[in-house]
């Protein structure tokens, strides 16, 4: 198995390319091209998300809980 290392030195400071010319290439061209600041702006943000997990964990609460009394009226009643 061949592995290869590279590594960088603080003197040679690598630096991002620049996206604009892909990018107008990929709209001439017809090709949809994102970067990976247009995939952080199109995210949802997950405070948004996440109101809708809590209200249903609360209600499955809510459930548990009339479940559980019903079961230990059920026994009361059974016993008596």
């Amino acid at each position: 198995m061949n592995t290869t290392a590279i590594f960088f030195c603080d003197a040679n400071d690598v630096e991002a390319p620049d996206p604009k010319p892909l990018r107008t290439i990929a709209e001439i061209s017809g090709i949809d091209a994102d970067t990976v600041e247009d995939r952080k702006r199109s995210q949802v943000v997950p405070c948004q998300s996440f109101k809708f997990l809590e209200l249903v964990a609360f209600i499955a609460l809510l459930y548990r809980i009339v479940w559980e009394c019903a079961s230990a009226v059920n026994v009361f009643v059974k016993e008596s």
